[in-house]
């Protein structure tokens, strides 16, 4: 049974990076596992509706996963504290906010407000990435104590800005501490390289630097928030703004 659990979980875990749709040729080839029983499992995931079939027989994450995904992100107590911290972020610059946590090798983006503009940097609640990809990504493997050149810069300015993932983007992220040693995640404000100007980058800082103390204030007065925290491992000093 345990075996099945978790040739499953690596199915659904296939879908976290690349295309949306993938073929049971591309499942077998992510997982490992023999197209035979890749087939078999998603055959089983699809009936509780974790994975949908379309017609050019390819597989996609179903309703049930979504469902999963919303119930997780409302099992957090910070929620109420960070969705209106994102918001507010939002109507002033304009660009796109969220709040990541970290689990293992992997970012998660757990809540997020995209742009209102039409082009934009835009992702949706759950999306996951490499944790050292991006740039609230190398900001979580500073704050995890992570040993570099970088890193070391990151930890003495308590905050990056630079290129994003994606091309043509820019990011500014900060750590969210608690007791000034434990990261429970990271705020980041991501937009359109032309768009996003000097002021405005210097806008995001001065925002998700005082949004991720009001978090962090929350945070220290609750007893479980509700997902991983990293310790800091660093000496934590007072983020100084800089022009970039």
């Amino acid at each position: 049974m345990a075996e099945t659990i978790d040739r499953a979980i690596l199915i659904l875990d296939a879908f976290l990076e690349g295309p949306a749709a993938l073929t049971l040729t591309a499942i077998a080839e992510r997982t490992g596992l023999h197209k035979t029983t890749a087939l078999r499992l998603c055959t089983s995931l699809e009936s509780h509706g974790m994975l949908v079939r379309g017609g050019d027989l390819t597989f996609r994450l179903g309703p049930k996963a979504w469902l999963l995904g919303q119930a997780f992100s409302r099992t957090s107590p910070l929620e109420n504290t960070i969705r209106p911290l994102l918001r507010e972020i939002v109507d002033r610059v304009q660009e796109s906010a969220s709040f990541y946590v970290r689990h293992g090798d992997r970012r998660t983006c757990l809540f997020r407000i995209n742009s209102p503009l039409t082009v934009r940097h835009h992702l949706n609640e759950g999306a996951s990435f490499a944790v050292g990809s991006g740039v609230t990504g190398r900001v979580m493997l500073a704050f995890s104590g992570d040993e570099g050149e970088e890193f070391d810069r990151i930890r003495a300015d308590g905050y990056l800005v630079d290129e994003g993932r994606e091309p043509y983007t820019t990011s500014v992220s900060v750590p969210v501490l608690v007791a000034n040693e434990h990261m429970i995640g990271t705020l980041v404000v991501s937009g359109v390289t032309t768009r996003f100007s000097d002021e405005s980058r210097q806008i995001a800082l001065r925002m998700v630097q005082e949004a991720a103390k009001k978090i962090s204030r929350v945070a220290e007065g609750t007893t479980d928030v509700g997902f991983h925290s990293e310790s800091a491992s660093v000496e934590i000093r007072e983020p100084v703004p800089q022009t970039t």
